[in-house]
């Protein structure tokens, strides 16, 4: 992502740069505060503390995006940071982040076993480790939808659960579900039919119809969120100026199907609205770095 592509999207480089440093020192204020709370009691505390690292957490998350435009390498290391803190919280969110900043690593395979072991229409395995993350990973379907994209993603994990997966995704309810998940509040059904697309390893076209859908709805908050000028210009409108759904999907749909293949299925992103555009531009700027 370039400055120029920045002023596109009518946004000023520096307040750009200005709303990335102000989320980190929020972030370091946030953990400032976790490291003086540590040494209460925790029956005191635990809803503050709880709260305090669910604050630290997106500040990083929200960072770590901004600086995918600017400087990917950035984004990843924030991203990983995020990663950690919001597998402690117990949120498979976190898995999908930590897939895309560290793949197919030995930790984010343990971490993605455990995961499975627990999810939601099957009985927990044999053998199961409950680790800190605990049974908290996936009490919300939304959140069963991250585990799934993160699990099919990374090759190890992929082929050694691939019959659980499959059942999965040809059994549970959610496969045609409509609850909405992320920032765009995309409808879960799409992650299910992306999941599978990158499983079962056929041309993506059905997931490419998905994420030009994700693109559509970006598309529209955009629109609604530049009618406040003053929020949108000073990069503080309430929306996610880089989306982690379209940009991380896409990043690992590229990883798992191959550069030339997934870019010749885009190779009319340009016909879209030139915001959503540049979701898809950095998405494959950040597959290069995965």
């Amino acid at each position: 992502m370039t400055v120029d592509q920045l002023a596109r999207m009518g946004l000023d480089p520096a307040r750009f740069s200005a709303r990335i440093e102000f989320l980190l020192g929020y972030a370091a204020t946030a953990r400032d505060e976790l490291e003086s709370l540590s040494s209460a009691p925790v029956a005191d505390n635990k809803d503050d503390l709880w709260l305090l690292r669910a604050d630290y957490a997106t500040a990083l998350r929200e960072a770590g995006q901004l600086c995918m435009m600017l400087d990917p390498p950035r984004a990843i290391e924030l991203l990983r940071q995020a990663s950690t803190v919001f597998i402690e919280l117990g949120a498979g969110f976190g898995l999908f982040l930590n897939v895309l900043a560290d793949g197919e690593s030995d930790t984010t395979a343990e971490l993605l076993d455990d995961a499975l072991a627990i999810f939601p229409y099957q009985e927990p395995r044999d053998g199961y480790v409950d680790r800190e993350v605990g049974h908290h990973f996936l009490t919300e379907p939304q959140q069963s939808a991250y585990i799934l994209i993160s699990a099919v993603c990374n090759r190890r994990i992929a082929r050694r659960h691939e019959r659980l997966l499959l059942s999965i995704l040809q059994d549970s309810p959610q496969r045609s579900g409509v609850l909405p998940v992320g920032a765009l509040g995309t409808p879960i059904h799409r992650y299910w039919a992306i999941a599978r697309s990158i499983i079962e390893q056929k041309t993506p076209t059905t997931l490419v119809t998905h994420i030009n859908a994700m693109c559509a709805a970006y598309d529209e908050a955009v629109q609604l969120a530049q009618t406040n000028t003053h929020l949108w210009e000073n990069c503080s409108a309430p929306i996610d100026l880089v989306d982690i759904d379209i940009v991380g999907i896409l990043a690992l749909t590229v990883r798992s199907f191959g550069h030339d293949l997934v870019t010749e299925l885009f190779s009319n992103h340009r016909g879209l609205d030139r915001v959503s555009s540049t979701q898809i531009d950095i998405g494959f700027e950040m597959a290069q770095r995965l």
